[in-house]
């Protein structure tokens, strides 16, 4: 339906899938960074992660696909959620503020714990779901909060066990 959003593996698209709920599907041509991102994000089994829920490829036809052009795309289907955290503009109450904070650390937190370095950590890769049941300083469990969920694995790394981690830190630019 629309392009959700773009990195330097591909795009993201909002689409209505077979059942008629909506869904983003992210869509590249490099095998190698979603066969990354792919693995790497179905390793973690958290709450705190966008869960992936189907993969695939579509090969065009002879005749060229305005589309997807004349090359194999690959993809996957993740839940919609209602934006990233860079589009959101918080001006809400502290609380909320705080619950987004704690599901964003909880989340790198997760990915640690599995020795991922996710490496790309920024807004854009915190998708925000409008409200799940959950747990919340000392709210009851069927309190409804939203919930941030991380995404976007395309560069992470899984750390080897026998790796020294160091204090160094390193930026792209």
């Amino acid at each position: 339906l629309e392009v959700l959003g773009k990195g330097a593996y591909g795009q993201v698209y909002k689409c209505v899938g077979e059942d008629e709920n909506m869904y983003a599907v992210k869509k590249s041509v490099d095998f190698e960074s979603l066969v990354r991102d792919i693995c790497i994000q179905s390793c973690i089994d958290s709450i705190f992660v966008v869960p992936i829920i189907d993969v695939g490829v579509y090969t065009p036809s002879d005749k060229d696909d305005k589309f997807f052009g004349n090359q194999n795309v690959y993809y996957v289907i993740l839940p919609m959620g209602f934006g990233d955290m860079s589009r959101i503009n918080i001006t809400t109450k502290s609380e909320i503020k705080k619950n987004f904070l704690y599901y964003m650390v909880q989340a790198v937190k997760e990915c640690h714990n599995t020795s991922i370095i996710h490496q790309d950590i920024k807004p854009a890769n915190f998708i925000y779901f409008k409200s799940e049941h959950r747990h919340f300083e000392g709210k009851s469990p069927t309190t409804k909060v939203p919930i941030i969920k991380l995404t976007d694995f395309g560069i992470a790394k899984i750390k080897a066990c026998n790796e020294n981690p160091n204090n160094d830190v390193y930026t792209l630019w």
